[in-house]
């Protein structure tokens, strides 16, 4: 071959090494959680992340990194190279939350993730135990503010989505409540039942078993209006005079520097696992509603977060 046709044939074969060096992803894929095995926001993950698989035809595996209240987790991606292959799988807590820099972090907090999609959102509600005797928001708020010594409310540790719930109905309803943390928001629920804790704030998702079966008393959601499944469950804006919402949801991040063509990626193709039977199913019977939101629409979402929690965090 003449030199002229080897720089034909070598002009030939450069776009295809260009596509395939920038094939992403062009390994596996890492979505860290702090979550353990088994726990909800597990099962969802791995949901999705085997239906990535599938699509990207790169093994895609699931870390549980546990314990610092998010903080493994959040920093082992922040702190990972920004090239899309490793995602962190959040909801509110408030270590991404915090309105400055968490200084046992050992990273930004707030500003070493980029939000790519939420994933789903539920309301939460307000439930207690009911030998409590009470059956509504007001009832339990005067009750609160009139005990001799504080009443226990059970989360599933400090600084999670049930604590600042918690923690923001006190402010709003302007009484003092004692944490008493557990496993799970089941073992909470479990501990209503069993008359260990007073009241909790859980996903509607997590308690509808419990409220429908009679195992624990509702009092109201904490959502603007109320929820199709329960109309009979007042929002706690009807009851008391608060503008009390809170909703959890579950999105992914990268590390801070990943490039906006992985970002809207990224963002595209767990945009479209969440249409797939198997995930939609799945979240649908758990009680969320699937989001799916742009990165920016997601971010701005992270932003009211901070702006609504910060007070509890100082």
């Amino acid at each position: 071959m003449n030199f002229k046709a080897l720089l034909t044939a070598a002009a030939l074969l450069l776009p295809a090494t260009i596509s395939q060096a920038d094939k992403f992803p062009s390994g596996p894929v890492e979505i860290v959680i702090a979550a353990g095995a088994g726990a909800g926001q597990d099962i969802m993950v791995r949901a999705i992340a085997a239906e990535l698989e599938k699509k990207w035809a790169e093994p895609t595996v699931v870390l549980n990194k546990t314990g610092g209240n998010q903080t493994i987790a959040d920093g082992y991606v922040a702190k990972a190279k920004p090239d899309g292959h490793t995602i962190l799988n959040f909801g509110p807590n408030r270590s991404l939350l915090a309105a400055k820099n968490d200084p046992n972090a050992g990273y930004d907090v707030v500003n070493g993730l980029v939000p790519v999609t939420q994933v789903n959102k539920q309301p939460m509600v307000i439930v207690t135990r009911n030998s409590l005797g009470v059956s509504n928001l007001a009832e339990f708020v005067e009750l609160a503010k009139s005990a001799e010594d504080p009443m226990i409310y059970g989360d599933n540790g400090p600084g999670g989505i049930l604590d600042l719930s918690a923690r923001r109905l006190m402010v709003d309803g302007g009484f003092e409540l004692t944490e008493v943390s557990y496993q799970s928001a089941n073992d909470v629920l479990r501990a209503l039942m069993g008359d260990e804790v007073d009241v909790a704030i859980v996903t509607l998702g997590v308690a509808t078993s419990y409220i429908k079966n009679n195992m624990i008393t509702a009092l109201a959601v904490a959502s603007a209006e109320r929820n199709a499944a329960f109309p009979d469950i007042p929002t706690a804006r009807e009851s008391i005079d608060t503008d009390f919402a809170v909703e959890h949801w579950f999105g992914f991040f990268v590390p801070k520097g990943t490039p906006d063509e992985i970002i809207n990626q990224l963002h595209s193709d767990i945009v479209e696992v969440l249409g797939t039977e198997s995930v939609k199913n799945l979240l649908l019977n758990g009680g969320f509603e699937i989001v799916g939101n742009s990165p920016a629409e997601f971010a701005k979402v992270v932003a009211d977060e901070v702006e609504n929690w910060k007070a509890l965090m100082d």
